[in-house]
């Protein structure tokens, strides 16, 4: 189970999976910019990492946080067309409660 949301070079919201969310996501953001989406204390962060796909300075960012008590990893993934031009950023948001129970077993 994942989140997968695709943002295209227009910052606009075009889509995003169906089922359980970590993060919320009305259907009412589809067609809207991804600034309206975020907390005002992280758009400075968001705009900043498409801003550097963009510009192809990079190509993807893992965030780590903790999310209602589990561990998740969000990942912002720049999406390019065949000849490496930018179309789009990827968010793909993972539980990764899984990982730490299977180490911490293995103790």
């Amino acid at each position: 189970p994942a989140e997968i949301t695709f943002v295209d070079d227009q910052n606009i919201n075009r889509f995003f999976n169906e089922g359980p969310k970590l993060f919320k996501r009305p259907e009412m953001a589809i067609d809207r910019e991804v600034w309206t989406c975020h907390p005002p204390k992280v758009e400075p962060m968001v705009r900043a990492i498409i801003e550097d796909f963009r510009t192809g300075k990079r190509d993807e960012v893992p965030v780590w946080m903790e999310k209602g008590g589990r561990t998740v990893l969000v990942r912002y993934m720049a999406v390019r067309d065949t000849d490496g031009n930018y179309v789009g950023t990827l968010e793909y948001v993972q539980d990764m409660e899984f990982a730490k129970e299977h180490f911490l077993k293995e103790k």
